[in-house]
Order: C-alpha cells, then structure tokens, then sequence
C-alpha cells in the first residue's frame, strides 16, 4: 500500500453519513488513518434544522450493533414504536374517525422498550455530537473546513489531493480515498458530472416545536385509546395521510417534536406551504386537529425543500472514491428509508476502502457494488413513484403499506441483517432470485396504481388494523431476530417471494372479486398483473397454476379488509396457535430460537 498519502481515507463532510463511515472503518479495520472535514462548526445544536430522525429496522441494527451505539441511543434517543398510519376515513376532525394501521400491542416481551426488532427516533444533532467526540482511533475530525477543490489521481498507486479552506486558509492534505458524504452540496456528483435525472417529483417542508406532539391527546374516546395498553401513540411515527401528500410527527429526546408536509405538487403546490405562515394554513385547511395543537406554538427552525429525490450514474469507484449519503441517491422519506440507505451505501463503500488499501484489485467489485446498490434505489422509487395519490384511498394503501413492509422485512432487511445485501459474491449466486424480487414489486406497485385509480376505498370509520394481526407480517416480521446464512438464507428469502407472489394474487383477486374470469382462474400470474382486462389473454395472467400457499394467505391477511376490528373467529384461531400474533393476550415464554428451516414458532 502507498504510504505517501497523509490519510488513508479522507471524508468530504462530518454529519451524520460522513461520521457513521468513520466509525465503522475505524473499528473494522482499526489503524486506518482517517480525516473528516465538516463546513459547518461543531457541535451541532440538537433538534434543529436536520432531516432524518426517524429510523426503522435496517438501520436501527445497524446503529446499534454493527457501529455499538447501543448504549448511547439507549440512553440518549427515544425508542421507537414502529410507523403509525391514520389514513382518511370520515371526518378529519376526529381521530377516531380514521383508518388507523400500526403495531397496537407489543405481540411478545421483549427487554427493548420498543418493538421486537429495535429501532429509533433520533436527535441527529445529539447524535452527530456523541460520533464526532468518540472518534476511532487514528481518526482526525476537522469542523469549519471548507473543501474547495478535489483532484482525483485514477492511477492504481497514486493520492488523490484535495485543497481545503480553514479561517480564510487555505492548504492542500493527500488521501489514498476520498468519500464524498457532503449531503446535498454532492461535492463529487457535480464535479464528475454523474447526476441523472428521476421520475419521482415531490417537496418537502419541515419543522420543529418545544414539547410534545401527541395524537393520543387529541380525544378522550375510551374504546379508541385503550387499543394499546398505553397511550404512547406519539412514541411511533405518526403519520396523516390524505391524497396527494402525508405528514410526519416524530418525538425527539429531548422534549421537542418534529414535524414535517410532504406533498406531491400536483395535488398540494409547493407554494401553498413553503412559508411557515402558509404551512399553518395549509394544516388548518387540510388537517385541522394538528393545526390546532400548533395554535400558538412557535417554529423553533423552518425547512423546505423541493424535488428532494437523487440520482446518480454512479456511487463507487475502483479508481479510489466512493459517495454516500444525500450526496449521491435519496429516495423519499415516507418508510423513513434515508438511514438505511446511508447504512447501505457505507457498508458498500466499507468493504471498498478495506480491500483496496489491503491491495486487492476492486474493479469487477465495484461494478456489482453500482449494479446491486442502484437496483435496490430503483425498487425503493418505485414504491413512490406516482403513488401519493394513492395515500387518500384507506383501501388501497393499507395493502400497499401492507405488501411494502412486507418486500422490506422479506427481502431488503433479511438480507442487510444477515450481511449479504452488499456481498455481491451472494447476491451474484443468486441471481435469479433477485431478478425475481425486481419483477413481482415492480409489477405490483403499477397494479397498486391502477387499483387506486379505478376503485373507490370501502372501509368504515373508526377500522383499525394491527399490522401484526396480519400474520403474513408477524411470520415474516419474526424471522428478523435470529441470524441465519448460506443455503438457509437463500431458502427463507425464496420462501418470503412465494409468500408474496400469494400476497399479490390475493390482493388482485380482492381488486376484482365479482369478475366470473377471475373466479374461474385456478391460479394469477403475480408478474403479470394488471386490471386491463383487455391484456389478460395475450399475457397469459389467469394461466398460472393453482398454488396452495394463496389460501393461507387469504387467511393471513383478513384483517386488511375487516371493517372495525379483527373478527371472532379470526382473533380465536391466532389465540389458539402458540406464540401466534395474539400471544401477547396469553402468558409466554421468550421467543424460541429459529430452527434451521428458519420459522419462527407460531410463524
């Protein structure tokens, strides 16, 4: 390795990408000489100004174990109680009165203060604070460092150098690999031209307030708040969904709450809310009892941000340099995805920088590295992609959230958890597989679509629906806290794509149920669905086989389109199976550790 460089790694920006990159090179390869530059100055205020606060299952392991934050988030952060849904049935002046979709009861005890798979609502600023004062070793962090300029040297022995501004100073300092984590400013994406144009077009507005936010304070119905056994609805993310845009409520240690409108423009201008006085407005008229909590309580900061989706031709680079973060791919924030992806891009990224500087020739690496790591971007849009208008049918995007969590847990974080989502050795011998992943949730999510379109939602005022009453989820939700690999790994992420295949036909069959073809259908097709009927012949849609998987699914999922509560018969045969969804009502051991099948008892 060439010596000569005064780093090994320079890390263009300290926030929260920039700093996790740190952190985890320096423990997995201990004695790597680091250098971090940040613009702005250090500390960062807490709860201000940042986006990002909300993490779900793939990051949240990954804070905590893969970068040992466990104790500082313990202490330090809120836990999170899953992603809360209230969608648009009756009246918006009554919470009571809406689709409500979340985790209402905690199905097994566990010691995370949470749900089982643990994750956070972070302060990013208390966050970024705690990694930039506990830094590896060898690592150097430098704030109010402007970088000015990077030439990179593409030459398999040589230092890319970079000039950097301090107090009006200006010096130049040499790294074998320079990763650009400068957010939005995309150091690099603008200097190597890479920037591609996307097909997802949403704003964003956002802001924070002293204390809390609490939609459990928003009725004093009885039956509605003794649906969990707490009224600590406001420790998940909360968020109010209407066609055309949702908003975000997300507690932060310490007592503030942040709050954020993200709209499509097609529906909801940006102009209607990109002011604070005009995003009050704009909560009165469209969600009257969150513009009420806010009457009087001042903005403590104000954001707004338009067309926030990224792309790039490319994230890494055999010729020694890497993006992550919000400098090369962003998707959307709903599903609360951006830390995944930061923890997605750095792993990438890691392994990179370790085989490189270790002086393995990275090159094909690096081309399976883009090929995985876009691949995975271009599912994630497609779960946004034109599907804002869906947010105002209950009906169809309770299934949509449903079949969304579902791919994600299935297949994204079963993969991430057990480190093979970035090891394209895996992924590469398993290739039909994820071709097979691309295909259902594309076509799925464009079904999803024209159900919107085509169907008005029947649902009841007041349903509620515990996602983990859909034991289609519990089964796969489970499957997440036992580490598994090899050929188990490939058999449980193959299992999941049957149960999803199963999952879309139910839903067709539910989107057109009345329609004698369908009924006369042995078996759909879940790659070919559409409801141009039209279509249905030359693509062979009503051909497929009968699969004895669908009818247990049909079952799984009924409380996705049960008005009001789960039914008696349904609630007694999930009492009655050990371990099962309603194993909370019933006294229980711990969870069982996963046999080598990889099903979880009652699964």
């Amino acid at each position: 390795m060439n010596h000569s460089a005064d780093y090994d790694v320079a890390v263009l920006g300290g926030g929260l990408a920039g700093l996790t990159f740190a952190r985890q090179l320096g423990l997995e390869r201990p004695g790597t000489r680091i250098l971090v530059l940040e613009g702005s100055a250090h500390p960062p205020p807490e709860s201000a100004f940042k986006v990002g606060e909300s993490s779900v299952e793939l990051a949240g392991k990954w804070f905590r174990d893969t970068l040992q934050l466990k104790d500082h988030l313990d202490a330090e952060h809120l836990p999170k109680l899953g992603l809360r849904y209230f969608l648009p049935t009756g009246d918006k002046t009554d919470i009571t009165q809406r689709l409500e979709y979340g985790p209402l009861l905690n199905k097994v005890p566990v010691p995370f203060r949470g749900l089982l798979v643990p994750s956070y609502q972070l302060d990013r600023g208390r966050l970024e604070r705690f990694l930039a004062e506990d830094l590896p070793e060898d690592t150097t962090f430098r704030d109010r460092t402007r970088v000015v300029d990077v030439e990179l040297d593409g030459s398999s022995d040589g230092v890319h150098t970079l000039t950097v501004e301090h107090d009006g100073e200006q010096e130049s300092v040499t790294a074998r690999w320079v990763l650009d984590a400068s957010g939005r400013k995309a150091f690099l994406k603008r200097k190597l031209d890479l920037a591609l144009p996307h097909e997802h077009h949403c704003n964003a507005v956002w802001f924070r307030v002293d204390g809390r936010v609490k939609v459990d304070d928003w009725t004093d119905d009885a039956e509605w708040g003794s649906r969990i056994r707490a009224p600590i609805r406001w420790q998940s993310t909360c968020q109010l969904l209407d066609e055309g845009y949702w908003i975000w409520i997300i507690p932060l240690a310490p007592e503030r709450t942040s709050i954020g409108i993200v709209a499509d423009p097609r529906v909801h201008p940006y102009k209607t809310m990109n002011r604070p006085s005009r995003a009050r407005q704009w909560l009165a008229d469209n969600e009257p009892l969150l513009a009420q909590a806010l009457d009087g309580v001042e903005f403590l900061d104000f954001l707004a941000l338009m067309d926030y989706t990224e792309d790039s031709e490319k994230v890494f680079s055999a010729e020694r340099w890497g993006i992550t973060g919000d400098a090369g791919l962003f998707t959307d924030p709903f599903y609360s995805p951006g830390s995944d992806f930061v923890a997605i891009a750095n792993t990438y990224n890691l392994e990179l920088v370790k085989r490189s500087l270790d002086g393995e020739d990275i090159a094909h690496r690096t081309e399976r590295s883009n090929h995985f790591f876009k691949l995975l971007y271009n599912q994630f849009v497609r779960v946004y992609r034109d599907h804002y208008p869906t947010m105002g049918n209950a009906q169809v995007m309770a299934a949509k959230i449903a079949f969304d969590n579902a791919f994600y847990w299935g297949w994204a974080v079963l993969l991430f958890q057990n480190g093979r989502l970035c090891d394209t050795e895996f992924m590469d011998s398993f290739i039909d597989e994820v071709e097979r992943s691309v295909s259902l949730q594309g076509t799925v999510e464009q079904f999803l679509r024209e159900w919107n379109a085509r169907e008005e939602p029947e649902v009841a005022p007041g349903q509620y629906i515990d996602q983990f009453d859909v034991k289609l989820l519990w089964a796969i939700y489970t499957t997440l806290i036992r580490p598994v690999d090899g050929d188990a790994l490939k058999r449980r992420l193959s299992e999941n794509l049957d149960r999803l295949e199963a999952f879309a036909e139910v839903l067709f069959r539910r989107a057109t149920r009345g329609n004698p073809r369908v009924e006369a259908a042995a078996g759909i097709d879940a790659h070919k669905l559409t409801l141009d009927e039209d279509r249905w012949d030359e693509l062979g849609l009503l051909s497929a086989p009968a699969k004895e998987l669908v009818q247990r699914i049909t079952g799984d999922v009924t409380p996705l389109f049960v008005d009001g509560s789960v039914d008696a018969e349904l609630r007694a045969s999930m009492v009655s199976r050990p371990g099962g969804p309603e194993a909370a009502l019933v006294p229980q051991a711990a969870p069982a550790p996963l046999d080598d099948g990889g099903v979880f008892p009652g699964a």
